[in-house]
C-alpha cells in the first residue's frame, strides 16, 4: 500500500483523508503540522521542523535556531546558549576548557606543562 494512499485515493502531500474509504481528500493540516505516514491525520512536525504560512510540509530550522512549541516558526537562542542534537531546546554551551580558564577557576592549583 503506498504511504500516500488510503483505500485508493491518493492524497497531495499536505492533505489527508481522515475517514475509511473517503473517495476523495478533504483536510489540509495546518501550521506546525503534517500528515502522519498513513495520510489519516495530521501530527505536529518533529522536533527542529517547522511549517508555517503557506508552506506545504515541515521543514528543518536554520543552523543555531529551535522550533517553537507549536511548530510554526523558528527561534534564536539567547547569546550563552545553542539548540540540542535535534533542534528542540535551548541548552547551555560549556566554556572550552584551557588553562587560563582553569587557573581562573581554581586560582590554588598548579598546571603541569
Amino acid at each position: 500500500k503506498d504511504d500516500k494512499m488510503n483505500e485508493g485515493v491518493e492524497c497531495p502531500d499536505n492533505q489527508i483523508s481522515p475517514r475509511e474509504g473517503a473517495v476523495s481528500c478533504s483536510t489540509s493540516c495546518g501550521d506546525g503540522k503534517e500528515p502522519n505516514t498513513e495520510r489519516t491525520e495530521c501530527e505536529l512536525c518533529p522536533a527542529g521542523r517547522y511549517k508555517g504560512a503557506g508552506m506545504d510540509q515541515c521543514e528543518v530550522c536554520p543552523d543555531h535556531k529551535i522550533s517553537s512549541l507549536n511548530r510554526v516558526k523558528c527561534a534564536n537562542c539567547d547569546t550563552d546558549k545553542g539548540p540540542n542534537k535535534d533542534q528542540s531546546v535551548c541548552v547551555t554551551y560549556c566554556p572550552e576548557l584551557t588553562n587560563a580558564n582553569i587557573t581562573h577557576m581554581f586560582p590554588n592549583i598548579t598546571l603541569s606543562p
